[in-house]
């Protein structure tokens, strides 16, 4: 999928995972706009690099480029690449407006390898090597679909994929889409299925679980619906993650088949409520609910 086939999706009609997810955290979550992060980049340049190296493609290229500078992208930088704007305005001078101000090299370093690359986002030297470490321990990383299996690598679940697939249907009154990262085909009891698999990058592989609990269970529950909509009947997506933290450790996670119906049974109950908050005009309340700590 190229970048006007991802903004054709995005600006398509359908509530997305991401936003379900946070109206689950609270409506005024959900009516935020999500402002571009240097690490959202990194999550595409993984996913890309990743088709690239099953596919052949040179979607990398296409949207990224490494640059021959240090320290952490700005995250304004990705917003002004987005919008088109003049990069050559963006360094920031002393007052005698000649000099180019010593606190802002990281930005100015930025800005020189981007106005010779134009349109492409930045990945570091640092961050594609490790990209590449991350995206080649996924490949060899095996997908157990049941608990006496070994399963499938990734490598060879992939080989006949298809990446970036958009989905559209409809259910508890809402119009709903999910952008599958991949969907495979694989053998259940004798019979073929489709097998959406959602790729991620981690800080560490112990942080994931706990990011499933708290907002990737939507996720999972949203996906598994797109696929039973397409008369499909796998219970739960499993995820593929690459952890950003030497060794650059890889795992696959899923839901037992046993806990899927009650994950089900709150995301079923989430989607009424949205729709409910749709009807009524979609408020904001202007509080969260409590938090237990623990």
């Amino acid at each position: 999928m190229n970048d006007t086939q991802y903004t054709a999706y995005r600006e398509a009609e359908g509530i997305s995972s991401s936003l379900l997810a946070a109206f689950i955290d609270a409506p005024d979550v959900a009516l935020m706009d999500r402002e571009p992060k240097g690490y959202f980049e990194e999550g595409r340049a993984f996913e890309r690099l990743l088709q690239d190296y099953i596919t052949g493609s040179d979607l990398f290229a296409s949207r990224f480029f490494v640059a021959d500078c240090g320290g952490a992208m700005p995250d304004e930088l990705i917003r002004w690449i987005e919008c088109g704007e003049d990069l050559a305005t963006k360094y920031v001078y002393n007052k005698d407006g000649v000099t180019l101000n010593g606190t802002k090299k990281t930005l100015h370093g930025f800005l020189d390898c981007c106005i010779k690359n134009p349109d492409r986002v930045p990945i570091t030297g640092e961050q594609y090597k490790m990209l590449d470490r991350m995206v080649n321990n996924l490949l060899d990383c095996r997908l157990s679909l049941y608990s006496t299996d070994l399963g499938l690598t990734m490598r060879e679940l992939l080989i006949d994929a298809k990446f970036q697939v958009p989905i559209y249907w409809e259910a508890q009154g809402l119009k709903k889409k999910a952008l599958f990262d991949v969907v495979s085909s694989v053998q259940i009891d004798g019979e073929n299925h489709l097998l959406p698999i959602d790729l991620k990058t981690t800080a560490a592989l112990g942080k994931f679980r706990g990011d499933y609990f708290s907002r990737y269970w939507v996720q999972d529950c949203h996906y598994s619906e797109g696929i039973k909509s397409l008369g499909q009947s796998y219970h739960s997506m499993p995820f593929a993650v690459a952890s950003k933290c030497k060794p650059f450790l890889a795992q696959c996670f899923r839901v037992r088949d046993d806990r899927q119906g009650d994950y089900m049974a709150r995301y079923n109950d989430a989607c009424l409520r949205f729709a409910e908050w749709t009807a009524n005009g979609r408020p904001a309340c202007g509080w969260k609910t409590t938090t237990e700590l623990y």
